[in-house]
């Protein structure tokens, strides 16, 4: 089984893409779990859900341990969210928030059912670092692991940096294919 992991879903763009794709290759057997904890995306994310038994919409925020946290949102009309409160882009506001359900993703994913493939999709501004790096042991012990990752180098910083997450993910054997 194909499992699709859909870190920060905004509109559900991605699962549109994900399922053309899936279309396209004739995958029959898969499973999209896409998680959105802005609320401003509730309802259309709810429609996809509805549309097809496989792909399903977790309203939290991936993270290394459960937990609540600050979800602090775009004053535009669709700007996004970030859990970064000194964001400097789409009018993040920090006094501007909800208070969202962490879900430890390495506990998540061994609680899913049996998969052969695994794909994750992160577009979690700036917070894949902290993802990646918690998770980069388990993921080193998988196999057929696809990584597709939007980078957000406006957040990163000595304490938050790609390019050292990058290198311990091409330790354990991950590649660049496409960027």
């Amino acid at each position: 089984m194909l499992i699709i992991l859909d870190f920060g879903a905004n509109d559900g763009c991605s699962i549109r893409k994900f399922k053309k794709i899936i279309e396209y290759k004739k995958i029959s057997n898969y499973k999209i779990y896409s998680f959105e904890p802005n609320p401003y995306f509730k309802n259309k994310l709810k429609k996809i859900e509805k549309d097809d038994k496989n792909i399903f919409i977790i309203q939290k925020i991936v993270g290394i341990n459960n937990n609540i946290q600050k979800l602090y949102l775009s004053q535009d009309c669709d700007g996004g969210s970030t859990i970064y409160s000194d964001k400097i882009t789409n009018s993040i506001d920090d006094r501007f928030y909800v208070e969202v359900e962490t879900v430890n993703i390495v506990d998540f994913i061994k609680n899913l059912p049996y998969f052969d493939r695994l794909w994750i999709k992160m577009d979690i501004e700036g917070h894949e670092v902290g993802i990646l790096n918690s998770s980069i042991e388990f993921l080193d012990k998988l196999n057929d692991v696809n990584l597709l990752i939007e980078v957000h180098p406006i957040l990163y910083n000595p304490k938050n940096c790609f390019k050292t997450t990058l290198s311990k993910l091409f330790d354990i054997g991950f590649e660049v294919e496409l960027i």
